[in-house]
């Protein structure tokens, strides 16, 4: 396996009023944030659609190497971080801006700020030595291609289709339940994990783009294994 990209996220959920929202909408902190990092302040809702801030394309060192900051995302109960590099990379960023989120608070004393869950997702480029095809090998979706086929011309006049796979998914449903998410009124929503042929590349060069809501070294582990399998 031959890795070519690896970013990660690392989504931090709090209780209620953990830090000072108010203070937070001010240009002082937006000035703080760009200063810092070198991101870029969007003028775009929040993921969630509730009032937050969303910062992009910055910088941040980490044991002397530059990491690029895909984006901040700042909400009253929920921060997110993405970040060119591993999950213990987005752990030291978002470490580091809950410390100057911190450093803000106008409503008592300066306090740790503390989450009730971290939520790690990851997504990583890579070369794998496997043929896509395979996966098909055997099961009844293989004759999918062949069948759409000769149900009607997928393709214009003069012009043929080529049916191939193209991605491999996985839904991960959160059964049970956990008293301290209960407590914070916090669900888990529904996750994927997914593979699939990196777009704007033939299949036959065999790069993929895999995602999953993991810690980096989990994701690549998984995909050694992956390749390994098939």
């Amino acid at each position: 396996m031959k890795i070519i990209d690896v970013r990660s996220t690392l989504i931090d959920l709090f209780p209620v009023d953990s830090f000072d929202c108010m203070s937070l909408m001010l240009d002082s902190f937006s000035n703080a944030i760009i200063q810092k990092y070198g991101c870029s302040k969007l003028n775009i809702p929040s993921p969630s659609g509730n009032i937050g801030l969303v910062f992009s394309l910055g910088k941040f060192e980490i044991e002397g190497k530059t990491k690029v900051i895909d984006r901040i995302v700042i909400e009253e109960r929920r921060i997110i971080v993405t970040i060119g590099g591993s999950s213990d990379d987005a752990r030291i960023l978002m470490k580091d801006l809950l410390s100057l989120i911190a450093s803000f608070e106008t409503r008592h004393e300066v306090r740790p700020i503390i989450p009730v869950i971290e939520i790690d997702e990851s997504q990583s480029t890579v070369e794998l030595a496997i043929d896509f095809h395979r996966l098909l090998s055997g099961s009844i979706s293989a004759n999918i291609p062949e069948t759409l086929g000769s149900l009607t011309n997928v393709a214009p006049p003069s012009m043929r289709a080529a049916i191939t796979p193209s991605v491999l998914r996985f839904k991960i449903r959160y059964l049970g339940e956990n008293e301290d998410l209960n407590k914070h009124s916090i669900s888990m929503a529904d996750k994927y994990v997914s593979i699939e042929a990196r777009e704007g590349i033939g299949i036959d060069a065999r790069i993929f783009f895999a995602s999953a809501p993991v810690k980096s070294d989990s994701l690549l582990e998984l995909l050694r294994s992956f390749e390994n399998g098939v």
